[in-house]
Order: structure tokens, then C-alpha cells, then sequence
């Protein structure tokens, strides 16, 4: 926090707090860009369709079935007719 006081032009000696010091340099905390970041994560993948992977996986539990997921896995979207080896990974499942 040694950078923000002599960014503000501060020295030890003018009490002031380094909140109040970033409040004055409208400094955003990391803390705020990571929830903002998650939070738009999780609008992205809401706006995905329901059998997608990334929309099943956030709702997981160790409950879920099976069937369901190899279904999800056999999911298809439309307009997309060519998959790569790496995406027919759910032979395994069976």
C-alpha cells in the first residue's frame, strides 16, 4: 500500500487509513472485479441451452444421474455437424 500513499501524496505521519486513500484515488478492490467477473460467468452460461455442459455442471450435485448426463453428452446443437475426436469422450461413461 506504500505505492498509494505516494501516489496520493501521502506519508505515514498524515494518519490517513488506506481505505480512505483508495476511496480518494477511486481505486476498485480485487475482490469487486472477481464477483463481477463471476457474476457475468454465470449470465453467460444461463443464456446457454439447458442440455449444454457448462449449464448442467453448474447446477451439479452428486446426485444426478447417470442417464441424465450421458443424454446431455449426446446433446447435438443445431448448425454444428462436424465434432472433433476430443468431443466423443462419452464412450467412457458406458
Amino acid at each position: 500500500m506504500k505505492y498509494m500513499r505516494r501516489t496520493a501524496g501521502y506519508i505515514w505521519t498524515d494518519y490517513k487509513t488506506n481505505t480512505q486513500i483508495a476511496k480518494e484515488l477511486k481505486i476498485t478492490p480485487v475482490l469487486d472485479k472477481l464477483l463481477e467477473y463471476k457474476r457475468n460467468w454465470i449470465q453467460h452460461v444461463n443464456r446457454m441451452p439447458r442440455k449444454s455442459l457448462p449449464r448442467i455442471t453448474k447446477s451439479y450435485s452428486p446426485t444426478l444421474l447417470v442417464a441424465q448426463l450421458v443424454e446431455a453428452l449426446r446433446y447435438k446443437p443445431e448448425g454444428r455437424g462436424f465434432y472433433p475426436p476430443w468431443c466423443h469422450w462419452n464412450f467412457s461413461l458406458t
